[in-house]
């Protein structure tokens, strides 16, 4: 991964040859001038680290520091300021910058404290990139699961609608049921059916399985009914007399 230093200030020229010494040492360097569109640009890219210029009209590192905190960045900072600005410095300290470093500044100084300050904070850096691309993959896998929750309840609504709930009236026979699959949706199923006038069929079927797959072998056969006789006639139940107790198995 190569490192971004991302330079705030308002002096072209000096960050310019610091941009320049910077990137003959391997490094992708973007300056940006003043920090009121810092925000914006992280919203953009990611620096592994930022220099503020302290004490230009259009930077005040202690602005941006706060800034940064308030959005919930933790990139390293590094501020360049003042000599003489001691209690500035202390504040930017406490303020969370990494380093303070007194202006003017030795090129190769500045390198050596970029290296060592991304160095220690990589490790950092990449954790915070596994878990964000785990909590991505979270999100989307919840997002699956409730697709699916949504699917296989239509289904069973669905289902529902299939489940034999009218049954042959008048023939001494009395019929009740329940239909409760073990998922969602189930690949039993069941129908009871006038033959003649003398004869109902009782149809029991077992499909190997559970879940939307054999749904759907259930849905397919019930919704494409064939003769009663052809079906059931081998397993008809002769009604009884009108008062006599009979059992369908």
């Amino acid at each position: 991964m190569n490192t971004l230093i991302l330079f705030v200030g308002d002096d072209p020229t000096a960050l310019g040859m610091l941009s320049d010494f910077l990137e003959c040492r391997g490094m992708d360097v973007d300056v940006l001038d003043g920090g009121r569109s810092l925000i914006r640009y992280m919203k953009q890219d990611m620096p592994s680290l930022i220099v503020l210029r302290d004490g230009a009209p259009n930077v005040q590192a202690t602005a941006v520091l706060q800034t940064l905190h308030n959005a919930g960045h933790d990139t390293p900072v590094i501020v360049i300021g003042n000599p003489k600005d001691a209690v500035d410095a202390i504040i930017c300290l406490e303020l969370g910058a990494e380093d303070f470093i007194s202006w003017p500044v030795n090129p190769s100084e500045l390198v050596a404290r970029i290296r060592a300050r991304v160095r220690s904070s990589r490790p950092l850096t990449e954790l915070r990139t596994v878990l964000e691309k785990q909590n991505r993959q979270i999100e989307v896998n919840r997002q699956n699961e409730a697709a699916t929750q949504y699917e296989l309840e239509q289904a069973r609504l669905v289902q529902q609608r299939f489940v034999t709930n009218v049954f042959p009236e008048g023939r001494g026979l009395e019929f009740a049921n329940r239909y409760r699959p073990s998922r969602h949706v189930g690949g039993d199923l069941f129908d009871v059916v006038a033959v003649n006038s003398g004869e109902v069929a009782l149809l029991m079927a077992d499909i190997s399985g559970h879940g939307v797959p054999a749904g759907y072998i259930n849905q397919s056969a019930t919704a494409h009914p064939v003769t009663p006789r052809s079906v059931y006639s081998q397993r008809a139940v002769r009604t009884p007399a009108r008062g006599t107790p009979c059992s369908v198995r």
